[in-house]
């Protein structure tokens, strides 16, 4: 035998049950593992964090033809990201592939760039700062492969900060630009 709900009274008590049940089911999931917390990035680049300090999208550039070969040089690209109240330094950047590395500061824009920009030993990070390591600013390059590296293949590369200390990110070779060969649609009439 059935509940038999009649009368506008009814109607409204049982939207009013349902409207309740909802939203005391709507936090049944609170302090839960959310969906978006095991989401990956849709860049191809590694991160990395050490104290205030965070490094982002991290890869080497696309090599000409796809490979570095043993002896060649490869560009990093990445960003550093300084969430902190003073000030750092990226210090060193090693990795296991390269014999060494060569860090230059960014070019002044509207400025013409020397012939052979003077290599530093570091790159300074204002405090609450971003510094993008792309492109025609400041570079970081890994000299004397001591092996090939193919596109899409990964070595590990530590960052050396002066306050912050190390992190070490295992960071891809970056694929091709456009990879993927754009379709073609045909008419047939």
């Amino acid at each position: 035998m059935g509940c038999r709900i009649s009368g506008r009274r009814g109607r409204v008590a049982l939207l009013g049950a349902a409207i309740g049940m909802a939203a005391l089911t709507a936090g049944c999931a609170s302090g839960q593992i959310a969906q978006t917390a095991e989401a990956v990035p849709g860049v191809p680049g590694a991160e990395g964090t050490v104290g205030p300090i965070q490094v982002h999208n991290v890869t080497l550039a696309y090599p000409q033809g796809g490979v570095y070969r043993v002896g060649s040089t490869a560009r990093l690209q990445f960003v550093i990201v300084n969430t902190g109240a003073q000030a750092d330094q990226l210090v060193g950047v090693s990795s296991g592939s390269a014999t060494g590395t060569a860090i230059s500061p960014a070019e002044s824009p509207g400025i013409s760039p020397p012939k052979a920009t003077k290599p530093v030993t570091s790159l300074n990070i204002g405090p609450q700062a971003n510094l993008n390591v792309y492109g025609s600013g400041a570079s970081v390059v890994l000299t004397g492969m001591v092996r090939e590296l193919r596109s899409s293949q990964q070595t590990t590369i530590t960052f050396r900060f002066a306050k912050a200390g190390n992190v070490q990110v295992a960071v891809p070779v970056a694929p091709a630009p456009n990879a993927l060969p754009k379709a073609s649609a045909s008419v047939q009439g």
